[in-house]
């Protein structure tokens, strides 16, 4: 039998930001079957997990716009090195050197921070697309892996190479996106295009499904429409984005991390859509970080800084994080990932 979750006296924060509750969401086989304010049904009643409770708030899912994750060891050198200049710089060159088996823990790694943050999918910019693709699906998420192509981060295997190997290891497409980002202003060659599902042009920013007409603007600069980044991993924690400094609109950043970018994955997505695989974040605010006096206030900027209490995510329909504890890595894989990562710093 599919696993039934019961979310229940839980208030829920739209795609729009605005907060309604208590109410409940129940998921059965990883899709959304019912979710409504007040008591559920007699029949929404029975789950095999119950979560939720007094003080507990859920968000869509988040999506995190072009991460370089597989730096994450490296993060100590790159006090001086923003994310648009990293994919030129000495550290790129490093983080191409990697063998596979180093950028699959370094991606792993990133990724746990990651999700433990609320996102439930990654656009990720490495050169080991192969390695990353299964570190995501290893850390029970979803996304994409670009291919860069004309920078110091360009790998030295063949874009098309690391698609055969993506496709060898059986990982599901549905799940994992396959594109390019273009550094330089020559386009790339069209056997390279052809495998492209997302195209992100660098210099532009324009971050695009090849097939499908939603697109968004990935700038460092506040722009209408547009959505912070590239990122480094350890800087991209969704509440960090919401704050509102510099010019950028949180409720536009909000509505890009959960639908924009969603739907450029995955189209036709909406938030909270019932018989689709579900992308779910419960927070405890009723304690800090992240306590606010009821959970009425709850509006997403409301919890803008800080770093709330991530108590459950849902990621298409898989349950990744229980309790605070993140289920598909462990401290075994955590601590083999440490020590691969020693020996890659020296």
């Amino acid at each position: 039998m599919p696993l039934r979750i019961l979310f229940y006296d839980v208030y829920i924060v739209d795609e729009k930001g605005a907060v309604q509750g208590p109410g409940y969401i129940h998921i059965s086989a990883g899709t959304i079957n019912y979710i409504g304010i007040g008591e559920p049904p007699e029949e929404a009643q029975y789950a095999e997990l119950v979560a939720g409770g007094p003080g507990r708030v859920v968000y869509p899912g988040f999506a995190a716009p072009a991460v370089f994750l597989e730096m994450y060891p490296f993060r100590h050198l790159l006090v001086d090195v923003r994310p648009q200049e990293y994919p030129e710089s000495k550290i790129a060159e490093r983080v191409r050197s990697m063998s596979s088996r180093e950028a699959y823990y370094a991606a792993l790694m990133a990724l746990h921070e990651l999700s433990m943050h609320g996102y439930t999918r990654v656009v990720a910019v490495d050169p080991h697309i192969d390695a990353v693709a299964r570190a995501i699906i290893d850390s029970g998420l979803e996304g994409a892996v670009l291919y860069p192509y004309g920078c110091s981060l360009a790998p030295t295997q063949d874009f098309n190479e690391l698609v055969k190997k993506i496709e060898e290891y059986g990982i599901d497409r549905r799940r994992i996106r396959v594109g390019i980002m273009v550094c330089e202003d020559r386009e790339p060659p069209e056997v390279v295009l052809e495998k492209a599902e997302l195209v992100y042009t660098r210099r532009s920013g324009m971050l695009k499904a090849s097939s499908g007409e939603r697109s968004i603007v990935i700038s460092p600069r506040p722009l209408e429409g547009a959505v912070p980044g590239p990122l480094y991993p350890h800087t991209a924690s969704p509440w960090a984005l919401l704050a509102q400094h510099n010019g950028w609109n949180p409720r536009d950043v909000y509505r890009a991390l959960t639908q924009t970018l969603h739907e450029i994955l995955e189209p036709g997505y909406r938030v909270y859509e019932k018989g689709r695989p579900a992308h779910i974040v419960v927070v405890d605010v009723s304690e800090p970080p992240g306590w606010l006096p009821t959970p009425e206030y709850a509006a997403p900027w409301s919890l803008s800084g800080s770093r709330p209490r991530v108590e459950t995510i849902v990621s298409g329909g898989r349950l990744v994080v229980d309790g605070g504890e993140h289920l598909a890595v462990g401290s075994n894989a955590a601590r083999q990932a440490s020590e691969v990562l020693r020996q890659v710093l020296g």
